[in-house]
């Protein structure tokens, strides 16, 4: 199974070349740095919404999140993936956002789990639905994020009206 991530991308080639064409380099760099620092902060937002859906939270759960924020000339992307994996190499972020099938034993009477310091042993492991854990983060952290790139765009406008001084 594949990690779950979720994106969320904002173009930024009219306004890198907009601040460019006032400023030179400096100013684009400016653009960049504080665009950047908005899309991390916006996924960081992101995972919060993601771990008010997870029903049992782990320790292990919330130490798989991995947080990206990538910039081009065109675009910033901030992306959120989920990476943990239980003690038995069972992909259990995946599990979580995808959904999986019932499963049971295949050759043994019955499956035995260890959770925790306490063996469990069943016949079957019903069915879990798809939960979408990171795009109900990415959804719902979306007022946050556009707060965060309001407040970027004020942040610029100050830096580059100080380079003009």
């Amino acid at each position: 199974m594949v990690a779950p991530s979720a994106a969320y991308q904002v173009d930024i080639t009219g306004i890198t070349k907009l601040a460019q064409e006032f400023g030179g380099n400096r100013a684009g760099l400016i653009v960049r740095d504080e665009l950047s620092t908005a899309m991390l902060g916006g996924v960081i937002d992101a995972q919060n919404k993601a771990d008010e859906l997870v029903k049992h939270k782990s320790g292990a759960y919330k130490r798989g999140f991995r947080r990206e924020v990538g910039v081009t000339g065109h675009g910033v992307v901030g992306i959120l993936t989920n990476v943990v994996r239980s003690a038995a190499d069972f992909p259990y972020a995946a599990a979580l956002e995808f959904g999986r099938k019932a499963f049971g034993p295949k050759t043994k009477p019955y499956l035995v789990f260890k959770i925790g310091d306490q063996w469990i042993s069943t016949k079957w492991v019903k069915e879990a639905p798809a939960q979408h854990i990171l795009e109900y983060g990415m959804k719902n952290a979306m007022p946050a994020i556009e707060g965060r790139f309001l407040a970027a765009r004020d942040r610029i406008a100050s830096r580059l009206e100080a380079m003009k001084l």
